[in-house]
């Protein structure tokens, strides 16, 4: 564990917490409320490591480090007040006073955000660049002809600032309707009507990914490139002299020298600076079972306005050769750059047709998708000597279940195999099976690399926004709300399944996570989560400081307090609602640690 990154974690989660309690006490100070109690921390079962008295009022650190807390006189969140009728208790006050200091607390932690989201944006924080690095074949974008390259400017008529924005406004927008995207290619704008579909986790998606930058971000420890002396920041130029534009052309080249088993002269900069460094690449680590799925012959999409379709070739058809060959996908990764194919092609009523089709293979390549079976997954190949054949695995047999150590995959997609297998390097697996109508059960252990697969030993950064000003970053807390907001009325709505709802310990995972990043996306991080601490304690729930808010609104209204008979009951249905939010919560943490 990373105990900067824990130590940060701690005050950075604490202090939101500190900060909504402190708004509670200069708010009860402010109207003459005594604050018996104002405390750093939490003094649970009376242990706390130092106390002091100043005016009437006790202030110390409690031994639970996290946030802290506030006691007023004549106020008692659970249970029956102390009440002495005295002008310095809570109950004395006007109810516009009571307000005002209930919603104090959602005040300092909504203005907080905006004073977080300036030291972000002053400690270094960076937008990730709106710019489309990869569209993937076969998703939505592809088919509607997004390209690498284009600026994503409005989705839905709301501007796009960063790559985020796209990515938030995507899952937020939901997968059941048409969404406008506005994007800028070759200083033009073009707009595309799209309607999302479902990624693997569930969540909408149209199918792009950010923009990659040649600047090295983190380096593996212990890999050849932390020895030969490669440090986070450096960019890299070149790579045994041949000039790197972007980081998707250096694997076809690391993967030949490290099958050569040469040694990489890699040209990098510093700080304005030129570099060389020389080692050899190594294996990647990961999980490697060492089996083939087919591609059918089927299209399952093609691109709008292409030649394809121009000539006539629609999704549902089968390919059946080119120029008289069937071996259909092995002919397109040829690199025949011909221009004319004679295409044989079976249309959705098992009628042949021919086509002429004037571009090149790649073209073609590009233009059409055959997609995997999704379940069951039919092995076309098991690799020599691979653990798939030591175990038993065989040509046409049909994967029903995979089991790891950790994890259970019922009815596996290709997808989330390769996933699974990827990310358990060594592990145990055990495969359910069906071959020729019979259920068989296989057991093995995963490698540990993957053949002929060669990295760096580094991980690279994306392309960044430039020209972030404070302007836009004392926007952020406004677009923070919207989205906690839309997310909030997604979770109501059906949009987004509830399986994405985090409690305290996917908070306090990703806040982790955020300070092992380092300060800067910690800050941001604490903007957002002061955002949507205001957000939802200002919510009329009972227990919360907008259900007392409420209580308050209809004590000016009916010109008498709700009967404490009443407002006792409401306080159990809302902590009872809390905690069964807060334990559903716990368990989809608890389930996306252990199970995903």
């Amino acid at each position: 564990m990373n105990i900067t990154a824990a130590l940060m974690t701690m005050i950075g989660f604490g202090s939101i917490i500190f900060i909504h309690e402190f708004g509670h006490y200069l708010a009860a100070k402010r109207v003459g409320v005594r604050v018996e109690k104002f405390y750093l921390g939490f003094d649970f079962w009376n242990l706390k490591l130092f106390k002091i008295t100043y005016k009437n009022t006790e202030y110390g650190i409690g031994i639970f480090p996290l946030g802290g807390y506030v006691k007023l006189a004549g106020q008692e969140d659970f249970g029956k007040a102390q009440i002495n009728g005295k002008p310095d208790e809570y109950t004395s006050k006007t109810v516009w006073q009571r307000i005002q200091i209930l919603a104090a607390g959602v005040t300092f932690n909504f203005l907080s955000a905006f004073v977080f989201s300036a030291l972000a944006l002053y400690a270094g924080y960076e937008l990730m660049s709106p710019e489309v690095g990869m569209v993937q074949k076969g998703s939505v974008a592809w088919q509607h002809g997004i390209k690498e390259g284009d600026i994503i400017k409005k989705y839905d008529y709301m501007p796009i600032t960063s790559f985020t924005d796209i990515q938030t406004e995507v899952m937020l927008g939901g997968s059941d309707k048409n969404h406008r995207v506005l994007i800028e290619r070759d200083g033009k704008e073009i707009e595309f009507i799209l309607t999302p579909n479902e990624n693997y986790l569930g969540l909408p998606s149209i199918g792009v990914m950010p923009a990659d930058s040649l600047i090295i971000k983190a380096v593996a420890n212990g890999s050849a490139a932390q020895k030969a002396g490669i440090k986070p920041q450096d960019i890299i130029d070149s790579i045994n002299g041949v000039k790197i534009n972007k980081w998707s052309e250096l694997s076809p080249i690391i993967n030949e020298i490290g099958r050569e088993d040469k040694e990489i002269t890699l040209k990098m900069f510093r700080a304005g600076e030129e570099k060389i460094f020389k080692f050899k690449p190594h294996k990647r680590k990961q999980g490697f079972l060492g089996i083939e799925v087919s591609l059918s012959n089927k299209i399952s999409k093609q691109k709008e306005n292409s030649l394809a379709k121009s000539v006539g070739i629609e999704a549902d058809m089968v390919l059946l050769s080119i120029d008289g060959q069937n071996n259909i996908h092995k002919i397109l990764k040829s690199k025949n750059e011909k221009t004319l194919y004679k295409l044989v092609l079976k249309d959705s009523f098992n009628e042949k047709i021919e086509v002429d089709y004037n571009g090149t293979l790649k073209q073609l390549s590009d233009e059409l998708y055959f997609e995997i079976q999704s379940f069951p997954i039919k092995i076309a190949k098991v690799v020599p000597d691979s653990i798939a054949e030591i175990i038993g695995l065989k040509k046409g047999d049909m994967v029903q279940k995979i089991t790891f150590e950790d994890e259970v995959i019922e009815k596996p997609t290709w997808s989330k195999m390769l996933m699974g297998i990827s990310k358990h390097a060594g592990a145990d697996i055990e495969l359910v099976i069906k071959r020729g109508g019979e259920e068989l059960t296989l057991n093995g252990k995963l490698k540990n690399e993957r053949a002929n697969e060669y990295v760096l030993g580094v991980r690279h950064d994306l392309k960044k926004l430039k020209n972030v000003d404070v302007k836009m970053a004392l926007m952020w807390p406004f677009h923070m709300l919207r989205v906690t907001y839309k997310s909030m009325y997604s979770l109501i709505s059906g949009q987004v399944s509830a399986k994405h709802i985090s409690g305290p310990i996917g908070i306090v995972d990703v806040t982790y996570k955020m300070a092992d990043y380092g300060l800067p996306y910690l800050l941001y991080l604490m903007a957002f989560i002061s955002i949507n601490l205001a957000f939802l304690n200002i919510m009329p729930l009972p227990v919360l400081d907008g259900g007392h808010i409420l209580f308050c609104i209809i004590e000016g209204i009916k010109g008498s307090p709700v009967s404490e008979n009443i407002m006792q009951k409401a306080q159990a249905v809302g902590m009872f609602l809390l905690l069964c939010l807060l334990m559903f919560a716990t368990w989809n943490d608890i389930t996306k640690q252990f199970y995903e």
